[in-house]
């Protein structure tokens, strides 16, 4: 389990709701952010060569709750 993004999500509420075998999906509840290592079965050398890096937002309800992630994930 990641237990980096449990801890550092852990201010904003976000937590582990839903696991499927390397594939871990966090939210407030249900799943709105997935991490899992691996390519996925369907994914061709074509698919894989197509990614690129991404940005990742997480949706905070109040500034003490940016303050309060900030800690955690520098923490973690």
């Amino acid at each position: 389990m990641p237990r980096f993004y449990e801890r550092a999500l852990e201010p904003l509420g976000i937590r582990v709701v839903m696991e499927f075998g390397s594939y871990c999906g966090f939210g407030r509840d249900k799943p709105e952010f997935w991490i899992g290592a691996g390519a996925e079965g369907y994914q061709r050398s074509a698919h894989l060569a197509l990614i690129t890096p991404v940005h990742i937002a997480f949706a905070a309800r109040s500034l003490a709750e940016v303050d309060a992630f900030w800690t955690a994930r520098r923490a973690a």
